[in-house]
């Protein structure tokens, strides 16, 4: 469904179930549920011709505690210390092939981010 739909739009929607040819769908407020609606006749042509042609119906449903759920997790790069740095170059140093060689990447892109 994400797929079909661009925009912000498919940030505020959420597959919630799918029933007796019945698509139902979940957004955030009023306001996103009259804009997903405005579009519903062009998304279930599309979906019937692209993936689900026993799609008979979109309903669309209004859950506010969607806008709790963060749809994209926020990542965390952690950095390695110096003296971790250090470490691992001393055991990239005794270790041979492949995986040397990534350790020794390793604990040269650990010392350039100091």
């Amino acid at each position: 469904m994400k797929q079909i739909v661009a925009g912000p739009v498919a940030e505020q929607l959420k597959v919630a179930n799918f029933r007796q040819g019945v698509l139902v769908v979940e957004t955030t407020s009023a306001a996103w549920a009259a804009r997903i609606n405005f579009q519903k006749q062009k998304l279930l042509t599309q979906l019937q011709t692209e993936t689900l042609p026993i799609l008979t119906a979109i309903e669309v449903k209004v859950n506010p505690r969607l806008a709790l759920y963060d749809a994209k997790p926020k990542q965390t790069h952690k950095q390695l210390s110096p003296a971790a740095a250090e470490h691992i170059a001393a055991l990239a140093e005794n270790v041979s092939g492949t995986l040397g060689e990534k350790l020794k990447r390793l604990a040269n892109l650990a010392s350039r981010n100091k």
